[in-house]
């Protein structure tokens, strides 16, 4: 079984925070901030995948069963807003070349974002971006680095929670994946990614059919509302309910079997 992973990024910034000084400030300090709003802008549009800091996240491993888990089919849009006036102009050029190298040199990509974080550290796009390239190297004690610095800043962000539960997942810690997609999913209840994640540890790496059922349940309940469709949902709920048939069958027999031998 093969678990696509797709990327975008919508990436927002508080703009009620910057306009909301903008009377009070001197020439140069307006400007600045209007440079600082083109940069993070320009930021998100000109890197790989058509995106800076890729949001849709979907596992892309083959877990140990024989049910297909095809990708979500559509992209989620998440606000995330940022006050980007506490980030320093160093901070966003640093993001800004880490940016630049994610194709070319992931590990230097690191460093620049690492920079940004040490700079910035409610920066969660370098987070993001920083935890994606540990994901795709399989470099795990990055991940517990990045996992820990996302502990200290207690950042509220759904897709950054959907990651990491998708970094500790892989890593084989799916009581710690199993919270932060909860989490994320408490953060935001319409995040199909991090619902159908949930689905998937649930059921394929669990074994709790009974939960996978209720998340597999809300995303579809959450693509109704949203428009979106996923030709793949019908046949896992088919599957998730005659695996509970069989279940229930053998639990019958089995206490059958029992009263038999008395």
């Amino acid at each position: 079984m093969t678990l696509l992973l797709r990327y975008r990024e919508y990436f927002f910034i508080s703009l009620a925070t910057i306009a909301k000084g903008l009377c009070s400030m001197t020439k140069n300090k307006v400007q600045y901030l209007l440079t600082l709003l083109m940069l993070l802008v320009v930021s998100c549009s000109s890197t790989p995948e058509k995106s800076s800091t890729q949001s849709q996240i979907q596992p892309q491993e083959t877990p140990k069963s024989t049910k297909s888990m095809a990708t979500q089919s559509a992209p989620v849009m998440e606000l995330y807003s940022y006050d980007a006036s506490k980030w320093s102009r160093d901070a966003i050029q640093n993001f800004n070349n880490g940016v630049r190298y994610l194709k070319s040199n992931s590990k230097k990509a690191s460093e620049f974002f690492y920079k940004a974080i040490a700079l910035a550290p409610s920066m969660e796009p370098a987070y993001f971006n920083v935890l994606k390239i540990a994901i795709n190297g399989k470099h795990l004690t990055e991940i517990d680095k990045i996992y820990a610095l996302y502990l200290k800043q207690k950042m509220a962000s759904p897709r950054l929670m959907t990651l990491m539960g998708l970094a500790k997942r892989m890593k084989g810690e799916f009581k710690v994946s199993k919270k932060l997609y909860s989490d994320a999913i408490k953060l935001n209840n319409s995040y199909l990614t991090a619902i159908l994640n949930m689905a998937i540890l649930e059921d394929v790496y669990l074994g709790d059919v009974e939960s996978a059922q209720k998340y597999y349940l809300m995303y579809q309940k959450q693509l109704q509302i949203q428009g979106k469709k996923d030709k793949n949902l019908k046949n896992w709920l088919a599957d998730i309910k005659q695996r509970m048939k069989h279940r229930q069958n053998d639990t019958t027999t089995s206490e059958g079997s029992k009263g038999n031998s008395k």
